[in-house]
């Protein structure tokens, strides 16, 4: 199969950050095996575990003697640190994470590297990916347009990080992801600020992996993940210097709001009432011209799905 590819051999190191991942990791481990592309070494970070996923990877690993993979174990400290101790031990040029209830289509390797060696000033690439819930498709997921960090801390969180591949040196240009609890389930969308202030981003539009929703997904806990948004959104405009954050004052508080008022659209939707109304609540407070909060909070004083 190596023989097949006479472009420069672009290296990539997967990145999987595991916690009690034993039911679904081997899906995502054979998925990266499974790749038409073969320049790749795997790096699994079991953060600290109580089941089995550590025996789990090293039975792959053992049984797979073709794959480069690592498994490294440390103590419990949530995804970014785990994600931080596999970019220090990676060798590759590039960066490729992949979430252990996650899976890639066999030629995602192949295509980003395609790209790689088309397009030689880009830094970061995102593919657009499924999303499914108990094996059905809920959703297709389409990234991009923004590529400018303001965009992207005010607009959208346009990434998704089982779909990016980044070079290895920039990641250390940012000093990788931040640990702080505050961040914790939103680290990802810092980084990508972060990464938007020095980096080249692709948006390649063809779907190249699955983003498997699971009962223990971190994105469940409505109220820490809005917090934790808000927090990269209000710390990131913080940092701004006063002209620009009176310049971008409105954006800062209709992207508060939208947060917000997105925390009272779950809570809705699941059927809990007072909690949407609380969120909506919170939304109007910081733009008070926001109108999907207020449709928000009347449907939910009238008991209505938005």
């Amino acid at each position: 199969m190596k023989g097949e590819f006479k472009m420069r051999n672009i290296n990539f190191s997967v990145i999987i950050p595991a916690y009690n991942s034993a039911e679904f990791i081997s899906d995502a481990l054979e998925s990266v095996r499974n790749q038409t592309y073969p320049f790749f070494e795997i790096f699994v970070v079991d953060d600290g575990s109580t089941d089995n996923t550590a025996d789990v990877v090293n039975v792959f690993f053992s049984t797979h003697k073709d794959v480069k993979g690592y498994l490294i174990r440390q103590k419990n400290k949530k995804a970014a640190a785990a994600r931080n101790a596999g970019i220090n031990a990676s060798t590759g040029e590039w960066i490729a994470f992949l979430d252990a209830d996650d899976i890639w289509h066999k030629s995602k390797l192949a295509k980003v590297a395609e790209i790689i060696k088309n397009n030689p000033h880009i830094d970061l690439i995102c593919h657009d990916e499924i999303i499914t819930r108990e094996g059905r498709v809920v959703k297709k997921n389409h990234y991009g347009p923004y590529n400018n960090y303001l965009d992207i801390l005010f607009k959208s969180c346009c990434l998704s990080t089982s779909a990016v591949c980044v070079k290895r040196e920039k990641v250390l240009d940012v000093r990788g992801f931040c640990e702080n609890e505050e961040y914790f389930g939103t680290e990802d969308f810092d980084i990508w600020v972060r990464l938007a202030k020095i980096c080249k981003f692709y948006y390649l539009h063809e779907i190249l992996g699955e983003c498997r929703e699971t009962e223990g997904s971190i994105t469940k806990d409505i109220e820490r993940h809005s917090m934790n948004f808000y927090n990269v959104v209000h710390d990131h405009y913080n940092a701004l210097p006063d002209n620009l954050q009176k310049k971008f004052n409105h954006e800062f508080k209709k992207r508060c709001a939208d947060i917000f008022c997105g925390a009272g659209n779950r809570f809705l939707k699941e059927g809990n009432i007072m909690a949407a109304r609380k969120w909506y609540m919170k939304g109007i407070a910081e733009d008070s011209f926001f109108l999907k909060g207020w449709i928000g909070y009347i449907c939910a004083l009238l008991g209505l799905k938005v």
